[in-house]
């Protein structure tokens, strides 16, 4: 069973961080929250996309949320009871059919799939058509077109409007983040005024053997998006972890039963293969070691998609040297894609884009948890008596317990470095909301497929959406150059000489 608790603590944590004030956890989650359709745009594969989408988020921000279906959707209805009934987090939502016009004056914040906002309420709109998403909670309608299927851009509007729902449950003031009006936002260009909106996306994608890395929020989302994009090819998935209860909390796929205590690179390959087109594996490892296995080596990946949050891991990633390089990146309210194409004339890889920092680690490390420099050279293992015979004598105490409760050297490390900040929290223990984490998967994906449509098209190295809670306003695009001191530099001959020889062999 899934502890409540802990499934809402990194929303909640964030909801903190953003207000600047503690949370009533009980108020919070007693506040009234509505999603509904318009049955026109239900109809089709973008707002029904974009609702069950919103439904998997809601679930894990909102603790009473009663969900509006039009009649006639009889299969979107049993889809969204099935969610429901495995994801919910607080308590199962109501769920009515065709009750549309009811009062809803109690919401605090509804959120509808359409075009056409309610005057008076408390109400945001989205849309989605091709690369475009939509979003509005003023008067004006949006443009109701939902024609062009494009599941990428249908997540992003979906992750928008769940960011609208979580800002007025935490009551953020106009003054600092206004209701969005009106915003456009192009998943193809990222542009914020598009002339068009993108070219169509055909019913499958085949991929080139493709890696993901991280099998967290946005490794998640990226799964969810193979899905629903009919990815069909290898897809390999490494995470050296398992998931815990605070994840139900920010993956957008994780359910009350079957994955807690699961590692998250097999249970999300399940996922994709039992939902999904692609053929899917996991592996428990960090990708440095992973790498130089039988089953990376034979891969010999194409495309490499990162969802991380850790520096030394995004640099080991990148030394596989793939094609293409996706890295999501995300804080509390942004999201980020950064990418590296090995056939790039000077743009920033990842070890040049994300820099370890000059200090000494260990040391810092060693001084945080009272353990010897020693001990902390292999942070996967678990704690030993020997490591506590060598530690400081006024940590012993703490690290006993530590060890009872069958801790590793990283967890331990995350603890002690929390803790100097004065937070008592769990390990691996990071604020986070799953709207923002799917927002990445969304930028990720969209630079993945216009990869598979085009490789040679020119593209942003990287692409920042600053804030969901003030909208397009907030993105950017960035090229960064490499860092003439970057191994992708220096050895660039070398690694493309490889990279032939490596395909050479595997056509043997």
């Amino acid at each position: 069973m899934i502890d409540q608790d802990k499934a809402a603590s990194r929303p909640m944590a964030v909801a903190a961080a953003l207000t600047g004030r503690s949370i009533d956890d009980m108020a919070f989650h007693e506040q009234l929250v509505v999603l509904t359709g318009e049955l026109r745009a239900l109809r089709t594969p973008n707002g029904r996309w974009i609702f069950v989408d919103a439904v998997r988020l809601l679930l894990r921000v909102a603790g009473k949320l009663l969900i509006d279906i039009p009649e006639g959707l009889d299969d979107l209805t049993q889809e969204v009871r099935q969610i429901c009934e495995t994801c919910y987090v607080r308590q199962q939502p109501t769920i009515r059919i065709g009750q549309l016009d009811s009062d809803l004056s109690d919401a605090k914040a509804i959120l509808n799939i359409g075009c056409q906002p309610r005057s008076g309420a408390p109400c945001v709109s989205v849309s989605a058509n091709g690369w475009l998403c939509r979003a509005t909670s003023g008067p004006a309608s949006l443009d109701g077109d939902f024609s062009q299927a494009n599941p990428i851009s249908s997540l992003f509007a979906a992750s928008i409007g769940v960011s609208e729902v979580f800002k007025r449950l935490i009551e953020m003031s106009d003054d600092i983040s206004p209701p969005i009006e009106n915003m456009t936002f192009s998943l193809f260009d990222h542009s914020d005024d598009p002339g068009d909106i993108g070219p169509t996306l055909p019913s499958t994608l085949e991929i080139p053997n493709t890696l993901l890395v991280g099998g967290g929020a946005i490794g998640s989302g990226v799964a969810l998006l193979a899905a629903q994009l009919a990815l069909r090819g290898k897809l390999h998935v490494v995470d050296k972890q398992q998931y815990a209860d605070e994840n139900m909390g920010t993956c957008v796929l994780m359910e009350r039963n079957g994955w807690s205590k699961r590692g998250k690179a097999a249970r999300l390959a399940e996922w994709i293969s039992d939902n999904g087109s692609a053929t899917a594996s996991g592996e428990r490892d960090f990708i440095a070691d992973a790498a130089s296995r039988e089953t990376c080596q034979a891969l010999a990946p194409s495309v490499v998609i990162n969802g991380l949050d850790d520096v030394v891991a995004r640099h080991d990633a990148q030394m596989l040297w793939p094609d293409i390089i996706l890295d999501g990146g995300i804080n509390n309210l942004g999201a980020a894609v950064v990418q590296h194409r090995l056939d790039n004339l000077g743009k920033a890889c990842l070890r040049c884009t994300f820099k370890l920092p000059e200090v000494d680690t260990h040391a810092m490390q060693a001084d945080l948890t009272g353990l010897d420099i020693r001990a902390l050279i292999e942070p996967g293992r678990q704690l030993t008596a020997e490591d506590l015979e060598s530690a400081a004598p006024d940590k012993r105490e703490r690290l006993r317990k530590q060890m009872s409760e069958g801790k590793t050297i990283c967890s331990i490390v995350s603890e002690a470095a929390m803790a100097r900040l004065g937070v008592n929290l769990d390990a691996e223990f990071r604020p986070s909301v799953p709207f923002v984490a799917t927002a990445a998967a969304s930028l990720v994906m969209a630079e993945f497929a216009k990869y598979l449509l085009n490789p040679s098209a020119a593209y942003h190295q990287t692409t920042v959406f600053g804030s969901l809670f003030l909208g397009a306003t907030s993105s950017a695009r960035i090229n960064r150059a490499a860092d003439p001191s970057c191994l992708c530099v220096i050895h660039r001959e070398t690694i493309l000489s490889s990279k032939v020889r490596l395909r050479q062999h595997l056509e043997v």
